[in-house]
């Protein structure tokens, strides 16, 4: 299977579905970067339980970008409605959408699932702090 059969084997609706679910589910007082790595951790999941990353796989801008702005909706709401609040969604949902995309190109074939999930949980270092 070559690289661009694997990115048509991604189910993007999937993923975006479960982010979706978790983003709507989330608790109002949970942590920012929390909801976002769980909304990011339900993409990949999506992504792993497809079984179509057993090699290097990217997402692709029409799948990128709509999880980019799903969280960065969602993210925004839960903080103030002024510049400040509208980068810091923006910048946090990038990370994420970005750390999948590095977790997907590096498979799950030659160095297991467990990898693949580390290379996605490495985001949370650089994710900014919770404001105020």
């Amino acid at each position: 299977m070559t690289r661009a059969d694997r990115e048509r084997a991604l189910d993007h609706e999937a993923a975006l579905a479960r982010a979706d679910r978790i983003l709507v589910t989330a608790h109002p007082a949970e942590p920012l970067g929390s909801v976002a790595l769980r909304a990011g951790e339900g993409a990949l999941e999506s992504y792993l339980d497809a079984a179509a990353v057993s090699g290097p796989a990217s997402l692709a801008p029409e799948a990128a970008e709509p999880l980019r702005r799903l969280l960065g909706r969602h993210l925004g709401e839960r903080l103030p409605d002024d510049d400040a609040g509208a980068l810091h969604a923006a910048v946090t949902a990038a990370a994420v959408v970005a750390a999948l995309d590095v977790a997907l190109a590096g498979g799950a074939g030659t160095d297991g699932v467990a990898a693949c999930r580390a290379r996605f949980r490495a985001v949370a270092a650089l994710l900014p702090p919770d404001p105020g």
